[in-house]
C-alpha cells in the first residue's frame, strides 16, 4: 500500500505542477511588455532624420526578479534622465524577446550570450554602431549604481551621435 500511496502522491504533485506551469505560461503570454504599453493608443512615430539611438533590453526565456530589475531600472533611467530625448525621438526604448523568431537575429548582430542592455546608433535604418552594456550584471543588485551606470553610458553614447 505504501508504494501505491507514494505513486498517487507523485502523480498529484505532477498534475498540480503542470497546472501551475500552464497558468503561468498563459499569464506571461497575455502580459503586455513595456514596448506594447508605451505604444498602445499612441500615433505611429515618424522616423527622425539623421541618427537616433535605440536602447534595447533583450531578454530570452523566462524572466526572473533580477532580469525584471534589468528592464525596469533601465526604463526608469530613461524616463528620469532622458525624457526629452525620448519625446523628440532621438532616443528610443525597445524591450524585445530574443526567443521570438523575428528578434533572434539580435543574438548574432550584437554578439549576445545572455539577457542584455544594448545601445545602438541607427543611421538610415541601419545599425551604425552599438555597445553592449555588459557591466549591468555588476550593478543589478544595487539600483543606485545601476541607474548611474546606465545614465553615464547613455550620455556618453549620445555625445558621439552627430
Amino acid at each position: 500500500m505504501n508504494a501505491k500511496n507514494l505513486l498517487r502522491n507523485l502523480l498529484l504533485v505532477f498534475a498540480c505542477g503542470s497546472v501551475v506551469y500552464l497558468v503561468a505560461q498563459e499569464i506571461r503570454a497575455t502580459r503586455p511588455n513595456s514596448t506594447e504599453i508605451e505604444e498602445k493608443g499612441a500615433p505611429p512615430r515618424e522616423e527622425t532624420p539623421g541618427s537616433t539611438v535605440i536602447v534595447y533590453y533583450l531578454s530570452e526565456g523566462k524572466d526572473c526578479a533580477v532580469c525584471d530589475n534589468l528592464e525596469s531600472f533601465t526604463l526608469e533611467t530613461l524616463q528620469t534622465y532622458f525624457a526629452s530625448e525620448l519625446a523628440s525621438g532621438r532616443l528610443t526604448w525597445r524591450s524585445l524577446d530574443m526567443d521570438d523568431p523575428q528578434h533572434a537575429h539580435y543574438v548574432t548582430d550584437f554578439s549576445l550570450y545572455t539577457k542584455s542592455v544594448v545601445l545602438a546608433e541607427m543611421r538610415d535604418g541601419k545599425t551604425a554602431r552599438f555597445k553592449n552594456l555588459e557591466d549591468v550584471w555588476d550593478h543589478v543588485y544595487d539600483k543606485t549604481t545601476f541607474i548611474e551606470y546606465i545614465r553615464t553610458e547613455i550620455a556618453a553614447f549620445l555625445e558621439q551621435v552627430p
